[in-house]
């Protein structure tokens, strides 16, 4: 794998993983009934999986134009990182969701 690649790889690392921790610190927030918090928290990170989602998409490109991509196991391990990012967002945005429903049934009664 060259250089570049290998900084591409890290990079979607660095913004994937970035964004798993937004995604868990906004379940936290919403568990505490910083519905705000969360909402920001949620936001920076899918900011940052579109980031490392934005790097992917140019490998694919880059592989669909007839360049091949050597995969490698440090890709591997990125693209797992994207994976958890994504799905972490998913269940970020269901929990908030949840705990939204539970605040509204406290006030209720």
């Amino acid at each position: 794998m060259d250089e570049e690649k290998y900084e591409l790889a890290m990079k979607i690392i660095t913004h994937a993983g970035t964004g798993k921790s937004c995604a868990l610190e906004a379940i936290d927030l919403a568990a505490d009934g910083d519905f705000a918090g969360a909402e920001q928290s949620l936001a920076e990170a899918r900011g940052e999986m579109r980031k490392a989602h934005d790097i992917q998409f140019s490998m694919i490109q880059q592989e669909a134009s007839g360049r091949p991509v050597d995969v490698h196991l440090i890709l591997l391990h990125a693209e797992d990182h994207l994976t958890m990012a994504i799905m972490c967002i998913d269940l970020a945005e269901r929990f908030m969701a949840l705990y939204r429903r539970i605040a509204a049934d406290e006030q209720k009664g």
